[in-house]
């Protein structure tokens, strides 16, 4: 009869389990859709705003046929909306739309580009542009009939055949007496919100799994303990005392383990903070970085600030090692630096000025707090934004790239300098000096980059870099960089990261 009750306390208990936890995991995904819905409606509807923003309300005047898609003001219109889509990947269609007679009505001005999306090397018919003049059916779209006063976005996604499901946001384009003469839409399709909802999808799955698993498993065992309790009467109260201290022990366990995680938090938020949020003279030089851990915490870091008017100071570090002894080694270089940057005395800014003697000046400091296993390479250049001059000091770091414009090819700058930070005691470093053309891009990155192995074990390397560089180097700098991400993703093709990779680009704007 005991055995019979036991059996049945377990199914119960582990019904009871697994029910909570997907009942919990099921309002946690309403409440995140909701979140990437809003979401999604803010973005599509601030990239109208903002893309609005750059439309001449007179350009759209004499748009109202197809013979108008062959004039300056259409092609200047169309090249907008194109640039504004390619630099927001989750919008997939941009238009702009007027009134009509009709209240139910609005007709097309200027679409979009058409583009083969899906790659298949046709434009298919969710692909084409709208020609100016094509009637919309907007009754089911009241937020385009809001649009026409105000910001909006749609409510839901909704259908919008032979398109594909949407989200959309829209914006009002205005002339100058603030009168409205048309409006501007952003679409978001419904398969990029399932994308992200996937996503959510999956951590919640796995949460469920492990979550579950775990309370089933403290259930059996508490089952087992108890079934084990009966059948060894004897030893009952020697038992509880040993199961009570087993339970202190595993919340005392739990407590820290939740400790440890909010510190490795707080840490890993203390030490994003150590990255550039904002550039200097970024009206005279465009920026793209990026920074990618193997644990919680790394030993990359990287900043750019400026110097006076027209200089500004950069670098490129990378700590031997990663994880919570890398993350303090870099820690340690950040305040040695920031010492130098904020010391009252003119000998100490002048140091920032003088890239060879600011390395020097840093193993110093450094070499005092590491280990005969730790040191840091490091690269460290002062830019002259007048006269483009870039003077180089380094520390045992990877080459730089440049994209030379004007030839339309990338190079490794080979910077023989000296050793890393932390070897040597005495060290001295030299200095090199390199002039960027116009449109010229310089690439600053870590060895975790160019270390990066497939699951066979092959390495990016320095020649893919560069070659990837020579045949990308024209896009904006943030594409660049971009561009540069997905490659070395594609070829790890799932690997683990073995090592903290970061990247830093600027263009030297004309």
């Amino acid at each position: 009869m005991k055995r019979r009750m036991n059996r049945w306390s377990r199914v119960a208990g582990h019904l009871l389990v697994w029910s909570l936890v997907s009942l919990i995991n099921a309002g946690l995904y309403r409440v995140v859709e909701n979140a990437i819905l809003d979401e999604v409606r803010a973005q599509a509807m601030g990239v109208a705003v903002a893309a609005a923003a750059g439309i001449d309300p007179v350009d759209l005047a004499g748009i109202d046929s197809i013979e108008a898609m062959q004039t300056p003001a259409f092609q200047r219109v169309q090249s907008h909306l194109a640039r504004i889509a390619r630099a927001n990947p989750d919008i997939r269609y941009m238009y702009t739309m007027t009134q009509t007679d009709d209240p139910d009505y609005y007709v097309y001005l200027v679409d979009k580009p058409a583009t083969d999306d899906n790659r298949n090397g046709v434009i298919d018919e969710d692909e084409v542009s709208e020609a100016p003049g094509t009637r919309y059916d907007i009754r089911s779209i009241p937020q385009m009939k809001v649009a026409w006063d105000q910001p909006a976005a749609d409510e839901q996604v909704s259908p919008d055949p032979p398109y594909p499901d949407l989200l959309s946001g829209y914006a009002p384009i205005r002339a100058d007496n603030g009168e409205t003469v048309a409006i501007l839409g952003a679409d978001v399709t419904a398969r990029t919100i399932h994308s992200k909802l996937t996503a959510v999808i999956g951590a919640l799955v796995t949460a469920w799994l492990v979550i579950g698993g775990l309370l089933s498993t403290v259930i059996e065992m508490y089952l087992r303990t108890r079934l084990a309790s009966l059948r060894i009467h004897d030893l009952s109260e020697e038992l509880k005392e040993r199961n009570s201290l087993l339970k202190k022990t595993n919340l005392m366990l739990a407590e820290r383990n939740e400790q440890i995680e909010r510190e490795m938090a707080l840490a890993q938020h203390v030490q994003l903070g150590f990255l550039p949020k904002v550039f200097p003279h970024e009206d005279k030089i465009a920026f793209g970085n990026m920074y990618v851990t193997c644990a919680m915490l790394g030993g990359d870091l990287f900043d750019v600030f400026s110097l006076d008017d027209h200089r500004i100071g950069l670098y490129m570090a990378d700590v031997a090692g990663h994880g919570v002894s890398a993350a303090l080694i870099a820690s340690l270089l950040k305040m040695a630096v920031e010492s130098v940057k904020s010391g009252n005395s003119a000998g100490m800014h002048d140091l920032l000025q003088h890239p060879a003697a600011f390395m020097t000046h840093l193993n110093r400091v450094v070499i005092k707090e590491l280990t005969e296993e730790d040191f840091i390479t490091m690269i460290y250049a002062v830019l002259d934004i007048d006269t483009r001059t870039v003077i180089f000091a380094n520390a045992g770091h990877t080459p730089p790239v440049c994209y030379g414009e004007e030839q339309g090819r990338a190079e490794m700058i080979e910077l023989h300098g000296g050793p890393a930070l932390g070897m040597m005691e005495k060290a001295n470093y030299i200095e090199k000096d390199f002039t960027l053309g116009s449109g010229d891009k310089l690439i600053l990155y870590t060895d975790g980059l160019t270390e990066a192995m497939n699951p066979e074990g092959d390495e990016f390397g320095e020649e893919r870099l560069q070659a990837l560089v020579q045949l990308k180097g024209s896009c904006e700098v943030k594409e660049l960089v971009r561009q540069i991400h997905d490659a070395v993703e594609e070829h790890r093709a799932g690997r683990e990261v073995g090592d903290d990779f970061s990247l830093l680009a600027l263009d030297l704007r004309a």
